[in-house]
């Protein structure tokens, strides 16, 4: 068996610092070897969207603690509420149809302790069975973003309790909040 030099982390971290705008790359390189994953992850987790399925990424993050240290930035928005022309609906195509219950937010950032912005996007947070809400404040966070967030049937204790699981936000953006 032929054993390859070593390169030292520091220019293999910037090997792989340099190939970051590539997920495939990235994906590539997380798979050379083990001293090569955690650098890998750096980029691969930093920045993560998800539109839906919030329980999964709840329960993905609950099965790998090694990825959560890694994710800073957070979207979550969801599913697109334009209507299929087939279809009728009385709902009006800009009241989002995702639902993000409170609870189950706290629960996904209460796994994220390097958590620096979130972005909710098209989001209602008005959760038919209301759960009780941590009594402590999850994060401090340099941003957070609504962005056409509330429906009907929200409240404002509803968005209020979004903005109460962080005990600081530097930077607050609010665009059509409805209520």
């Amino acid at each position: 068996m032929y054993n390859l030099p070593r390169l030292p982390a520091e220019l293999t971290d910037m090997v792989i610092d340099k190939l970051c705008d590539s997920q495939a790359t990235l994906c590539a390189t997380a798979l050379v070897s083990k001293s090569w994953l955690p650098r890998s992850r750096v980029h691969l987790f930093r920045h993560v969207a998800m539109t839906g399925g919030f329980e999964e990424l709840l329960s993905f993050l609950q099965r790998t603690p090694q990825v959560r240290g890694y994710i800073k930035h957070l979207v979550l928005q969801g599913v697109d509420s334009c209507v299929a022309e087939d279809t009728y609906s009385l709902r009006p195509e800009s009241t989002p149809s995702t639902t993000l219950p409170p609870c189950l937010l706290a629960d996904i950032v209460a796994q994220l302790p390097r958590l620096s912005t979130v972005q909710l996007h098209n989001l209602s947070f008005h959760d038919h069975q209301p759960c009780r809400l941590p009594a402590y404040h999850l994060h401090k966070l340099d941003g957070l973003t609504l962005m056409n967030v509330g429906s009907m049937w929200d409240t404002t204790d509803d968005i209020l309790s979004v903005l109460g699981l962080f005990s600081e936000i530097k930077y607050l953006h609010l665009d059509t909040v409805a209520r």
